[in-house]
């Protein structure tokens, strides 16, 4: 009986899961991609520095952002604008 093949996750990792090191994963075999965390604080106020950090390229679907935050409406309004860009 054959199995279906597990998944391969990339483990995201500071200041390492930018979008090339996440492009050259998924070319390497990667099933599924994930940014590093990312502070929904630096999103919801369009900091370029924290956009940088999600950047995304057709090759991540499904696309994976992982984003933190301690305020419930910052946190709503950066999925929103996540939501938008993908």
């Amino acid at each position: 009986m054959k199995s279906d093949p597990v998944p391969l996750f990339l483990a995201p990792m500071a200041g390492v899961s930018d979008l090339a090191y996440r492009i050259l994963a998924r070319e390497c075999g990667a099933d599924f991609t994930v940014t590093e965390f990312t502070a929904a604080a630096g999103l919801s106020r369009h900091a370029s520095h924290s956009w940088l950090k999600v950047e995304s390229h057709p090759l991540e679907n499904p696309f994976i952002p992982q984003i933190f935050g301690g305020v419930t409406e910052e946190m709503v309004k950066t999925v929103k604008l996540l939501q938008k860009k993908s």
